[in-house]
Parts: structure tokens; sequence; C-alpha cells
């Protein structure tokens, strides 16, 4: 399993839907990761989905774009504890997080 399944998690943020055939959710996801032998603690980040779905033929999803709020320095710097300052501050708490989200468009304000 890719994700460590004791600290893996995908916290939702937002849901809506915020156009014409179109859902959009704002998640948080953080914990670690296996790669083969090794774990890797991931720097919590933000994804924003966005799906679309068709009327035409019963609005089944047609189409999924994940956006990663990530840097890849970013992400790599959190792998050594002692460079973790460097490495940018991480995604706020859910909690915090929903405080500053508009839920009709589920974007941050700041």
């Amino acid at each position: 399993k890719l994700f460590d399944q004791n600290t893996a998690r995908c916290e939702l943020v937002c849901c809506s839907v915020t156009a014409t055939n179109t859902i959009t959710l704002l998640w948080r996801n953080s914990g670690k990761v296996n790669l083969g032998p090794i774990q890797i603690d991931l720097k919590p980040y933000l994804v924003t989905t966005t799906l679309k779905a068709d009327p035409n033929d019963g609005n089944l999803i047609l189409s999924q774009v994940d956006e990663f709020d990530s840097d890849g320095l970013g992400l790599l710097l959190y792998q050594i504890p002692f460079l973790r300052s460097l490495a940018g501050s991480s995604a706020p708490s859910v909690n915090v997080l929903k405080q500053k989200c508009n839920f009709y468009t589920c974007k941050l304000t700041a």
C-alpha cells in the first residue's frame, strides 16, 4: 500500500456544486507514504478536485482534474528534520481552512 494506513489522512474541507455540471472539492492531504522499504512524511498540502458531469448521460462523471498546492523542493526539504524550517509552511488544519473557505466556490480567502 502506498499510503501508510495508520497516518495517512485525506480530510475534506469543502464540496460544492460550483457551476453547471461541475462539482469542486477542496481537501487536505497528510501522513506518510511507503516507497518500498522506506516511509516518507508528507508535508501537509491541499488538493482541489474538479469533477465535470455529463447531463446527457445521467450526470455521470466525465472528467476529474486535480490541482496540487505543493512544491517539490518543499516536499524534499521536509524529509530532513533539521531543514524543515526551509520547506515553507504546511497546509493549516482543516478547522482553520474551513474558517477561511467560501463554501459556494471552495476557494480560500486571505
